[in-house]
């Protein structure tokens, strides 16, 4: 009976021991709290990311803000030049122009040229050849000066729409030309200066038809 009552009584004391070290356990431990609301990291694009493209080969390129600018505004100038040479082309044509151009600005035109050029009769050759009675004339045919071997090899005359056409821009109409002169960019100034040219010459050219 003794015995009973000893293994009852260690029982006891082992059990609020127990109890006692789970009490401290639960005082000392850090509680966690539990966020009531969870966060997500988002990314934004700036504007110094660059955005992503597809390229044609299917790659993914990187390019920047400015580059697609700049192809844009580049693009757009090169439509809007091609549409206004296009419309002024076809507005009045090149013939039609010539054939009621102010003689007299045209002369004023070619105080551009003078500084190269001489234009009367019999006149010295400067930089350049002495435009006398240039239209319809063969090309790199003036006496007594030195064309550059473009000019030599260019061939054929003067005529009122080659003369247009090399006015425009000289050295892209006959690369290697040893004129530095940039061109007429407007052809209503072309004609007038071109008229002028044909009235140098003691029988001036015909104009031509439509």
């Amino acid at each position: 009976m003794f015995k009973i009552l000893a293994k009852m009584l260690f029982a006891l004391i082992v059990a609020c021991g127990v109890a006692g070290i789970s009490g401290a356990i639960a005082k000392v431990a850090v509680p966690i709290k539990i966020p009531k609301e969870r966060a997500y990291i988002i990314e934004v694009e700036t504007e110094d990311t660059p955005p992503v493209a597809q390229s044609f080969n299917g790659e993914v390129e990187n390019i920047s803000k400015n580059e697609i600018e700049k192809e844009v505004k580049d693009k757009i100038a090169e439509a809007t030049a091609t549409v206004e040479v296009v419309a002024e082309e076809k507005a009045v044509s090149f013939k039609e122009l010539l054939a009621t151009a102010d003689v007299k600005k045209g002369k004023k035109i070619s105080k551009s040229c003078a500084a190269c050029h001489s234009f009367d009769k019999g006149g010295k050759n400067k930089m350049g050849p002495n435009l006398w009675n240039i239209v319809n004339r063969d090309i790199a045919t003036v006496e007594g000066f030195k064309y550059s071997k473009a000019m030599q090899n260019a061939g054929g005359k003067w005529s009122y729409d080659k003369l247009n056409k090399f006015l425009t821009k000289p050295r892209e109409d006959i690369k290697g030309t040893k004129m530095s002169f940039a061109g007429v960019k407007k052809l209503e100034d072309r004609a007038a200066l071109i008229a002028w040219l044909r009235s140098l010459s003691d029988s001036p050219a015909q104009l031509p038809v439509e």
